[in-house]
């Protein structure tokens, strides 16, 4: 049986990867006769980077050594040898047989894997193209904080923008907020009311001695209002006098 090599063979692998690689053996004298039974022990594995001054030993395990028959063999190399992208020189050498020598060109994506990205590009690039329409983009979704206060122009939302059902929600959560966590300014809607309530929910005591009418705040211990009759009897002075009711 003999075995017929033509011509470099140069392979793809990737990098950091280990991959098979067909090994050819023949007969050291005659160069056409294959070696069969050849043991991952018996081997000795060279390989070495483009512009290396140097050469680095691979010992193949069993499980990185395959025979298929008729002098052909498979070798597994690449996890730690082929490191960076570039092209790498393997020879495999056995007693009694001529040395096997191939290339590797080494890269973080095999062609495929290339091809299937570039596949992949093309189809989001057609997918860019269809949603674009005149006056705009149409997109399916839209990150979070992607869209700023300073890319809304001012005006943009009005009363127009909005639905009904928006106004409505609007305006029951106003009516929902409590009226403790608004206080108001003097004189504001939300300060009357607090004061009607306190009044209504407070106590009114009536003196008869100094003339007074107290109305207390909820707790029934602080006066919200003091009310003094005037001596007349047609006037009232009202103290504080700035208290609106």
């Amino acid at each position: 049986m003999s075995t017929h090599i033509v011509g470099p063979r140069v392979y793809e692998a990737k990098t950091g990867a280990d991959r098979w690689f067909p090994v050819y053996l023949v007969d050291a004298t005659d160069g056409c006769s294959a070696e069969t039974g050849i043991a991952h022990g018996s081997l000795s594995v060279k390989y070495s980077p483009e512009g290396a001054d140097s050469l680095s030993s691979y010992s193949p395990g069993a499980d990185n050594w395959r025979e298929a028959g008729e002098g052909k063999y498979w070798l597994r190399i690449g996890s730690d040898e082929f490191s960076d992208e570039q092209q790498y020189a393997i020879s495999v050498a056995a007693t009694g047989c001529r040395t096997d020598e191939f290339s590797v060109d080494a890269h973080d994506l095999l062609f495929g894997e290339l091809v299937d990205d570039i596949g992949d590009i093309a189809y989001a690039i057609d997918d860019i193209i269809y949603d674009v329409e005149i006056g705009g983009v149409v997109v399916d979704s839209i990150n979070n904080d992607a869209i700023t206060a300073a890319a809304v122009a001012t005006g943009a939302i009005d009363a127009l923008a909005l639905t009904a059902d928006a106004l409505a929600e609007i305006a029951d959560t106003v009516w929902r907020e409590l009226i403790s966590d608004h206080e108001g300014t003097p004189g504001s809607f939300a300060e009357v009311q607090r004061w009607v309530i306190q009044a209504l929910c407070g106590k009114i005591l009536c003196n008869s001695t100094d003339n007074t009418l107290r109305i207390y705040n909820t707790d029934g211990a602080s006066v919200l209002v003091t009310l003094t009759h005037a001596e007349i009897g047609d006037q009232v002075s009202r103290v504080p006098d700035n208290v609106v009711l």
